[in-house]
């Protein structure tokens, strides 16, 4: 397995080649007793990405160390991404632990609030995070196709199943324009998932303004 110490994403093209890929950011004093409670199995991984991983830096903004000062616009991470069609190599959101957590199921409770039902079919209690995306496809604002409305996590038992409901903020989407927020009319698309490129995500609709 191979420890990355590292405060933001690193690109590693090798990581399908080893066994295990674990990323520690900066431990302090007790990361290697943490370190070894991790990879004896008796402490679990449950930390996720807080920003996309691509598969070449050249898909990230543009970056000059040199420079005394930068500008960059709404589109960076994943949403750079997501806009220019390219696969990030570990998505927003993306973690393993030591279960294997499926969504099984998701529907609205309200119009401000979702219900996820998620199944652990592996023989370890885990934990899980489920998030939420939500964006308006045929905007006629430039945006973000997706951005995070939400999330919420929950252990789940070997074997077993939990409802995990998640609120849905939806000012993260609102715009601002004139001087005001502005909630722009539309039917909004929420997906619901592990990770913020889950081929499994589970897609709910709400109409809004």
């Amino acid at each position: 397995m191979v420890v990355v110490v590292a405060g933001s994403a690193v690109v590693m093209p090798w990581v399908d080649s080893v066994s295990a890929t674990l990323v520690t950011w900066y431990a302090g004093v007790e990361g290697g007793d943490a370190l070894a409670e991790i990879i004896t199995g008796r402490a679990e991984p449950g930390g996720r990405l807080p920003f996309a991983i691509p598969t070449d830096p050249d898909h990230l903004v543009e970056f000059e160390p040199a420079a005394t000062s930068a500008r960059y616009d709404l589109f960076h991470g994943q949403w750079k991404l997501d806009r220019d069609g390219r696969a990030a190599h570990m998505p927003f959101g993306w973690g393993l632990g030591y279960g294997a957590p499926r969504i099984d199921g998701a529907e609205s409770v309200s119009g401000d609030r979702i219900r996820a039902t998620v199944v652990n079919d592996g023989v370890s209690d885990t934990s899980v995070v489920v998030f939420a995306f939500a964006g308006l496809d045929g905007s006629v604002h430039e945006r973000p196709r997706r951005r995070l409305v939400g999330f919420q996590r929950r252990r789940i038992v070997a074997g077993g199943s939990e409802p995990v409901d998640v609120h849905l903020d939806w000012s993260a989407l609102d715009l601002r324009l004139g001087g005001t927020w502005v909630t722009e009319a539309g039917r909004y698309v929420v997906e619901v998932g592990l990770h913020a490129a889950d081929p499994d995500s589970i897609a709910l609709t709400f109409d809004r303004g």
